[in-house]
């Protein structure tokens, strides 16, 4: 008898390369979106009202949104964002901006479903009834924010080349276009780890991030002095996103993109919400007229103390500083816009990840 719904405990997130063996599973997943689209245009003439044909303007893409609490710097990793271990080695971006090495921009993400009635944690291969593989995705956006009274939440969004659908979670032939046909020429094998293999991140482990184990500084560039009196306790709201625009490379004659590569330049913004004090009201406006630059550091400890994760701006500049206040709330808040250009080559601007995978 066919299954009348999925639920949410049904479903579990794998990744790997555009071409070899899954890589790990995505941790303290919370929900994904995925859509097919074919871009249409109508061929109309002179003398008749209506289209005389619609055909195809371009290439059919996948696209897909995943959100997540954050707890370690796995996704990113396994997505192929830069993450530093100790120290801030590269932006973000500079892996998947290789033109050297374009397989760190090619990501499989695959959506495996468990039988009906059970959790897909702690299943073996035989209770997998399908999955869905999305085929050389490309990262879209990525996003951070936490906030007082809530949990940290990530985000990451891809456009996909291809899908496919499987009825089982072992020895999946995953085909290989041909880009100028879209014809099948090949395949690789593929099997969902096992449970208890180090590729499954059970969600279950590890402790949650809280907003209380999340700290803020922002100082100016030579770090020598703060910009300004930030207190852990006056910070509402902090977020971080940055949107990846795309450049096709098409050849004609091609039914498919020969790539897909990242348009620079392009920014990543910032948004801070504080409770103000007067110092705060009085101070911001000198930084406006001098139009300085500033280093934004997030730390998020685990409950002991230990730093697990750091987000690190550099070169930040303020964009806008907008204040808040009305009947009824017992505080004035004010409002930070920043922002600074993504460059994959360029260590002394941009986003940087750092801390533990």
């Amino acid at each position: 008898m066919p299954r009348n719904r999925v639920i949410y405990q049904n479903e579990g997130l794998f990744v790997g390369p555009e071409v070899g063996d899954i890589a790990g599973s995505l941790e303290y997943v919370q929900s994904i979106d995925y859509d097919f689209s074919i871009p249409k245009e109508g061929a109309g003439i002179l003398g008749k009202a209506s289209s005389i044909d619609k055909y195809a303007a371009g290439v059919p893409t996948a696209s897909l949104t995943i959100n997540y609490i954050p707890n370690s710097f796995e996704n990113e990793e396994l997505i192929k964002l830069d993450v530093s271990k100790n120290i801030l080695d590269w932006p973000v971006t500079s892996g998947i901006s290789s033109e050297t090495n374009r397989h760190k921009d090619k990501r499989n993400i695959y959506l495996a479903t468990a039988k009906d009635g059970k959790d897909l944690n702690g299943l073996s291969i035989d209770d997998v009834s399908g999955v869905l593989s999305f085929h050389t995705c490309r990262l879209e956006s990525y996003s951070f924010s936490a906030g007082v009274g809530s949990l940290p939440q990530g985000s990451m969004s891809f456009t996909a080349d291809d899908a496919n659908y499987f009825i089982s979670g072992q020895d999946l032939d995953m085909p290989i276009l041909n880009r100028r046909t879209r014809d099948v020429t090949g395949s690789f094998n593929i099997t969902l780890p096992k449970d208890g293999s180090d590729k499954v991140i059970m969600s279950s482990e590890g402790d949650i991030t809280l907003p209380e184990n999340i700290s803020i500084s922002i100082t100016d560039s030579t770090e020598d002095t703060t910009f300004v009196d930030i207190k852990n306790d006056s910070v509402q709201n902090f977020s971080v996103n940055f949107s990846l625009p795309r450049s096709p490379v098409t050849y004609v004659g091609h039914k498919m993109n020969i790539d897909n590569l990242i348009a620079y330049p392009t920014e990543v913004s910032s948004s801070i919400e504080l409770i103000a004090n007067e110092g705060q009201i009085s101070g911001f406006n000198d930084f406006i007229k001098d139009d300085p630059r500033y280093k934004i550091s997030v730390d998020i400890k685990k409950a002991g103390g230990t730093k697990k994760m750091r987000y690190t701006l550099k070169n930040a500049t303020i964009d806008e500083i907008s204040y808040g206040m009305s009947v009824g709330d017992t505080r004035k808040t004010v409002n930070l816009q920043l922002s600074t250009e993504l460059d994959p080559l360029d260590t002394n601007q941009g986003l940087f990840l750092s801390g533990t995978l």
